[in-house]
Order: structure tokens, then C-alpha cells, then sequence
């Protein structure tokens, strides 16, 4: 009884969980919705249909239809759940779900995005090196006339890299070329733009140049690196 109360529970914040989606795509949040984090929503949905297709014995294709829509869907979940885990720094998940996507074999702008997404994985578990071979291989699928967004995002990520390892100068650099893509294509996206401002200020700092008050080092928590883009 109690396994068919949780199916149940499960079913149920499945369907109220892709209603939310749903309205929010249309633009239209229900009452008292207005400020929900539809990244966390699609986190806690993908968990919830990966447990349930794993219970039932069923692949991922069971819930999202045949070819070749499904692999448009697969895509696209395996993007938004990729995402969600990098909010919440899951790496693990965060892995798992960009190689799921990219058997897909997304489209270029598809596919630097995942990059992106497996480069912070790398770089929050040590492993610099290969983070830089995901942010190059990225970088070289997309341009800033028309993935400006995305190119900041990247070159972002670049900048904290180098940062982590003492090359200030280099960060510097790749932070200054991801704050310049911005203001000359116009991305709207504070939230990025602050990042790439607080890493800035972080790399003059170290090279004792003039730079903003921008708090402590955009590079580092304690011990362990944090990287979000």
C-alpha cells in the first residue's frame, strides 16, 4: 500500500509539475507562482520520471514517444536536467545527463552549451586541464556575432580556469573579452555580467591593477573551486 501511495505522490507531482512548465512557457504562471524556480522544477521532474522509469523497468523513450520526436525531447530534457544540476553542483548528475544528451547529436549551439555544462563538472572536481579541452572544443562550435551570450558564458568559465591556477594575466584576459561580447552584442543577463565583474575584479586585484570592490575571490570557496556560468 504504501509503495502505491508513493507512485501515486510521484505520478501526481509529475503531472503538476509539467502543468507548471506548460503555463510558464505559455507565460502564464498560476496564482501565488510567480517567483517559482523552474529550474528547480525541472530538476525535481527529471528525478522523478528517471525513478519511476527505472521502477517500471522502462527506458527514457516510454514516457517521451517515438522517433524522431523523441530524440528532440530527449535533448532537450537531458539539457534542462544537466542544467538544473549545475545549480544545485550535482556533478555526478551533471555528467551523467550531458552524455545522455549528446547522443542525440545536438545541433553546434546545442552542443557548446552541454560542453559548457560538462566544463564546470571538470573544473569543480579538479580536473582543470580537461575543463580547458571542453571550453576550446566549445568555443570553436559557435561566434559571438550570433551565440554572443554563450560565448561570455565560455569565456567566463575560461577566465575562472586560469584564475584557479595562478595565470592572472590569462584570466584577465578571457574575463575581459567575456565582459566586451556582452556590451557589444547587448546580452541582457545580469546575473552573468556580475559573475564575469566579480572574477574581473578578483584577476586586477591580483595583478595589483585598478578594479572595482567586488567582495572575496570569484575563484574559490574556502578549499574547493565553485564554478557557475
Amino acid at each position: 500500500m504504501l509503495d502505491l501511495l508513493d507512485e501515486t505522490g510521484r505520478l501526481i507531482h509529475i503531472v503538476e509539475g509539467l502543468l507548471l512548465l506548460s503555463q510558464a512557457d505559455a507565460g502564464k504562471f498560476p496564482a501565488g507562482k510567480e517567483a517559482v524556480d523552474l529550474k528547480e522544477v525541472i530538476g525535481e521532474l527529471a528525478d522523478d520520471i528517471e525513478i519511476l522509469a527505472a521502477r517500471l523497468g522502462k527506458s527514457l523513450d516510454y514516457f517521451l514517444g517515438d522517433e524522431p520526436l523523441a530524440a528532440s525531447k530527449r535533448l532537450v530534457f537531458h539539457r534542462l536536467a544537466a542544467e538544473a544540476a549545475s545549480e544545485r553542483r550535482d556533478w555526478t548528475v551533471v555528467r551523467d545527463e550531458v552524455t545522455a544528451a549528446l547522443v542525440s547529436k545536438p545541433e553546434k549551439r546545442e552542443r557548446a552549451a552541454l560542453l559548457r555544462f560538462l566544463a564546470q563538472a571538470e573544473m569543480n572536481t579538479g580536473n582543470r586541464e580537461v575543463a580547458f579541452d571542453r571550453i576550446g572544443e566549445a568555443l570553436s562550435l559557435i561566434d559571438t556575432a550570433t551565440d554572443a551570450g554563450e560565448v561570455a558564458h565560455l569565456l567566463h568559465l575560461r577566465g575562472i580556469a586560469y584564475g584557479q591556477i595562478g595565470q592572472y594575466v590569462a584570466a584577465a584576459e578571457a574575463l575581459e573579452s567575456a565582459r566586451d561580447a556582452m556590451e557589444r552584442h547587448e546580452v541582457n543577463d545580469p546575473r552573468l555580467r556580475s559573475r564575469i565583474l566579480v572574477a574581473l575584479g578578483t584577476a586586477y586585484r591580483r595583478l595589483n591593477r585598478t578594479a572595482c570592490k567586488c567582495g572575496a575571490s570569484a575563484w574559490t570557496t574556502g578549499s574547493s573551486p565553485v564554478v557557475t556560468s
